[in-house]
């Protein structure tokens, strides 16, 4: 991968191996082999990791004249980045470093230095928590107003079935009732004929959702199995609305009168008049 990234880096990987093996002197002669390419080539985020780490060895080679040099490099580097996590690093390293060689001042000024970064990164992170907090809220909020929406679908769904269901059961009521009366063969008929269009189309309806999750929404699926359904359904239809079409119109018809009614109201019967005259003779 060296070959695509140059030589510098290259060497900069070999000097980190050597690093994180604990041999430092190794790990600075391959690192100041790749800062030449690194100053020409490489950005200032790549020349900041590369002299932190050279500054790092020279601080475990007890060298903090040379690690100061390189950690003072890094810190500069930074106002560029703005990087406050390496900025605070470089600084504690800087205090410890200077307090090696007894330079208290400038031990204070970069501790100094290093907590103020450190407490604006708390800062930063419990602000990062309270808006992360703030996003958690709102999308549980979010959460709750779905399925809120999603519990009202379901109820104005379920009333709607249920009016659909109430609605073909007053239907059929009605019919049985119309064909109580002289009406003719041909309104029966049709009215039927309406009654069971509604009746296997709601059946349709119902198990239009399972034929959805049985296919997983597939057209072609759900097609088919339609065919299927409505080639059992139509010779049913047929059956059910000519037996009762059968019945109704072969019903013995009542002819009914709101005038006869009345006259028969009015009109004593004979026994109602015989047991009045019996009332009397015993009186």
């Amino acid at each position: 991968t060296w070959i695509n990234t140059g030589l510098p880096y290259y060497y900069m990987n070999i000097g980190s191996i050597y690093q994180y093996a604990n041999k430092p002197d190794s790990a600075v002669y391959y690192l100041q082999l790749a800062e030449p390419g690194f100053e020409k080539e490489y950005n200032e985020k790549n020349r900041q990791t590369l002299f932190g780490e050279i500054g790092q060895c020279y601080s475990t080679l007890q060298k903090p004249k040379q690690a100061i040099l390189y950690y003072e490099k890094a810190l500069t580097l930074n106002t560029q980045i703005k990087s406050p996590s390496k900025a605070a690093q470089y600084s504690f390293a800087l205090s410890t470093l200077y307090e090696q060689l007894q330079d208290y001042k400038k031990a204070f000024d970069y501790n100094r230095r290093g907590v103020i970064l450190r407490d604006s990164l708390q800062k930063m992170s419990n602000q990062k928590d309270i808006a992360l907090m703030e996003v958690n809220n709102e999308n549980r909020r979010h959460e709750k107003e779905l399925e809120l929406i999603a519990m009202q679908k379901l109820t104005k769904r379920n009333l709607q079935y249920m009016a659909i269901t109430i609605s073909i059961t007053i239907f059929f009521l009605i019919l049985i009732v119309i064909g109580m009366f002289p009406v003719s063969k041909v309104t029966i008929k049709l009215l039927g004929y309406f009654a069971f269009i509604c009746l296997f189309e709601f059946i349709v309806l119902l198990i239009e959702p399972s034929l959805h999750h049985l296919t997983h929404g597939q057209p072609l699926q759900i097609w088919l199995i339609k065919i299927v359904v409505i080639a059992l359904l139509v010779p049913l239809q047929h059956y059910l609305e000519h037996g009762l079409i059968g019945f109704l119109s072969t019903r013995k018809k009542k002819t009914f009168s709101i005038k006869k009614w009345w006259r028969r109201q009015k009109k004593p019967t004979a026994a109602s008049i015989d047991e009045m005259e019996e009332d009397t003779a015993v009186l």
